[in-house]
């Protein structure tokens, strides 16, 4: 199991690009897997984040109705 190098933001250096293409073990997932990347860098797994985790950062479950088009009743009870 690997991961791509595929839709890499230009920002991205080249060295974090090889870190994760080959030397951080791949994953396999129900939907199409992608590495994610933000500010340059490539994201790290800290763990599962539902709805039990995000009550302590109001301000992150409050971003993501929106962000995702659905109002906030049924993200509460997804």
């Amino acid at each position: 199991m690997f991961s791509d190098a595929v839709d890499v933001p230009d920002d991205v250096p080249w060295s974090v690009v090889e870190e994760i293409t080959r030397r951080t073990p791949g994953f396999a997932g129900w939907q199409q897997e992608a590495w994610l990347y933000h500010c340059g860098d490539g994201a790290a797994f800290l763990g599962p984040a539902g709805y039990s985790e995000l009550e302590a950062h109001p301000e992150a479950l409050g971003s993501r109705p929106r962000e995702w088009c659905i109002d906030g009743h049924s993200v509460i009870s997804f």
